[in-house]
């Protein structure tokens, strides 16, 4: 009779509402204020288009505290990094490119590569372990979802299988008060609503507390980040990316993206020539105004996107980008 008391499900007490509203609550603990919400967050990304170094880029910002993303302050604390997909030369080359201009590494960002125990083999226990010693955690974040789960098997229940292994990790990031982030990828379809792109089913969505999503043509420098979650407003952000640094930065908001939008065309009009292009003819094929275009090419001549051959006569440097 005592063991089926112990293996009852303890039950939640309930409060009336006016209760409820004279509660006190502490204040949750952001990694990225508006950004990156305490809890479980995904963020999902095709495949090689930046999601394992924007998370080391924000990884290190925390660590070290200072400005995520090229804009955000943030407040200092432990970072643990599960780098699954990576090995520690890869992640010490990333390292040295992205601290350049920094005063050395950060000795509160703890990183780990594989081997290491999935979920189901004791990888949530094991990853309790590693995160104990440290009261200051902030960021906790696993690269990739896919290999941190339990091997996906053939089910008639995929939709449980994914909000289980996410649910797992929530209810480790609630318990501790703290922000993880999660990579994973998003399927090759392009829907009306971008989150409903993200690889699997909607259990990944719908048990997480927030969900990021990197958007980049491939060998493109401008990006879109997009975010929404329980505790953050859906948003938009342009995003640039520093090939020198491996960094990525935000550039601003929804206008800006619309602004980027004619930015980029003006790039693609210059790259997809081959050749030299005359201030004229990039003015012609991109169908864009003069002044316009004459001020995008000053901008896209200082980040290095392109390059003048002489006056008045621009082409594409593919060394800028990767």
């Amino acid at each position: 009779m005592g063991s089926n008391q112990n293996n009852q499900l303890k039950i939640s007490e309930g409060y009336s509402a006016f209760e409820l509203m004279d509660m006190k609550f502490p204040e949750p603990k952001w990694a990225i204020p508006e950004i990156l919400p305490q809890g479980l967050n995904v963020l999902a990304g095709k495949p090689k288009r930046g999601k394992s170094i924007m998370a080391l880029n924000i990884a290190i910002a925390v660590a070290k505290g200072g400005k995520a993303l090229g804009v955000v302050e943030v407040k200092k604390g432990t970072v643990v990094y599960l780098a699954l997909e990576d090995n520690y030369r890869r992640l010490q080359d990333r390292l040295e490119k992205m601290l350049y201009h920094e005063d050395g590494a950060p000795d509160n960002l703890f990183l780990y590569t594989s081997p290491f125990p999935r979920m189901g083999e004791g990888g949530i226990k094991i990853l309790r372990e590693k995160l104990s010693p440290y009261p200051d955690i902030r960021l906790v974040i696993i690269d990739t979802l896919q290999k941190f789960r339990p091997v996906l098997r053939k089910s008639d229940n995929n939709y449980q299988e994914d909000y289980n292994a996410i649910s797992a990790l929530k209810e480790l990031s609630d318990e501790l008060s703290v922000s993880f982030l999660v990579i994973h990828h998003l399927r090759k379809t392009k829907s009306n609503d971008r989150f409903d792109d993200i690889s699997g089913t909607f259990g990944i969505t719908g048990a997480a507390d927030g969900a990021l999503i990197l958007l980049r043509k491939a060998g493109e420098f401008i990006g879109e980040l997009h975010t929404e979650g329980r505790d953050i407003k859906s948003n938009e952000y342009a995003i640039k990316f520093n090939c020198e640094l491996l960094a990525w930065n935000i550039l601003g908001g929804a206008d800006e993206i619309k602004s980027t939008d004619k930015k980029q065309q003006i790039f693609d009009t210059i790259k997809n020539n081959g050749g030299n292009m005359t201030l004229k003819q990039i003015v012609e094929e991109s169908g864009l105004y003069q002044g316009y275009v004459s001020k995008m090419i000053n901008s896209l001549m200082s980040e290095g996107s392109i390059i003048r051959v002489k006056r008045g006569i621009y082409r594409y440097d593919p060394q800028s980008h990767f």
